[in-house]
């Protein structure tokens, strides 16, 4: 083999070494970013999980009050559930 050969045959393997290596950092750079941001996001969502119950209540409390998801025969005598809003008469 001659010079040129060897020289050109080198040039690709080293190309396809520095190819790899480059994905392999990127994938692990990606990796990391992502490892974090699923960190902070279970954080966050720990952190907003007692303010999730309460609203959880709160919604129960405003669907009893409006008879929302009662049984038939319970949704008429539920507190509210007689309301009518106020209409303007039509002229």
């Amino acid at each position: 083999m001659d010079a040129n050969t060897v020289t050109q045959i080198l040039t690709v393997v080293l190309a396809v070494l520095a190819i790899i290596w480059h994905q392999q950092r990127t994938v692990d750079k990606l990796r990391d970013d992502f490892n974090a941001s699923d960190r902070e996001h279970r954080a966050a969502v720990r952190a907003h999980g007692a303010s999730l119950t309460e609203v959880k209540e709160r919604l129960a409390r405003i669907e009893g009050f409006l008879g929302i998801g009662m049984p038939g025969s319970q949704g008429p005598e539920a507190p509210g559930a007689a309301w009518k809003p106020d209409r303007p008469e039509p002229d």
